[in-house]
């Protein structure tokens, strides 16, 4: 379909502009055009123009796609409207990227966080064996006092 040669980068151009999508050979009704010819173009409308920008992250990494369809009736999109959606796909991109880059610090404070608190439990443990420890003696030590035998009077 036409979301794949986007995705494939057929053509060698970003983004893909197909002047009339139902009549490309590579169009695929279900995959390319289902959604927008019911709720963007109207199921009342036929299908026209059709163009797809890749969606970029750092790198260039391939992140997704910006598809952007009109019915037949509006005729093709203009190099303005073009430019655009290309706008936008770089848009998203860097939007992409900065989300990822805000997730990975939130992972690492949250990495951080959860090593300060297994220290914490660590010591807590520590303080209540040492809490444990000197029960048993004052235990032991109140036992044998009250087991002692009592001194003879004098």
């Amino acid at each position: 379909g036409l979301l794949r040669a986007a995705v494939r980068g057929e053509g060698g151009k970003s983004p893909l502009v197909v002047p009339e999508a139902p009549a490309d050979p590579r169009f695929d009704a279900p995959v390319d055009g289902a959604y927008f010819q019911r709720w963007v173009v109207g199921e009342d409308k036929e299908l026209g123009a059709m163009a797809i920008v890749r969606v970029q992250g750092p790198g260039g990494v391939h992140v997704g796609l910006l598809q952007a369809c009109r019915a037949k009736e509006k005729g093709p999109f203009t190099p303005g409207e073009i430019a655009v959606l290309a706008l936008g796909g770089a848009v998203a991109g860097a939007r992409l990227s900065s989300l990822r880059l805000l997730q990975r610090e939130e992972r690492e404070a949250c990495e951080l966080h959860r090593r300060r608190l297994q220290k914490q439990l660590q010591e807590a443990e520590e303080v209540g064996r040492e809490v444990q420890e000197v029960r048993t003696h004052v235990t032991l030590s109140v036992s044998a006092l009250l087991h002692r035998p009592a001194a003879p009077a004098a």
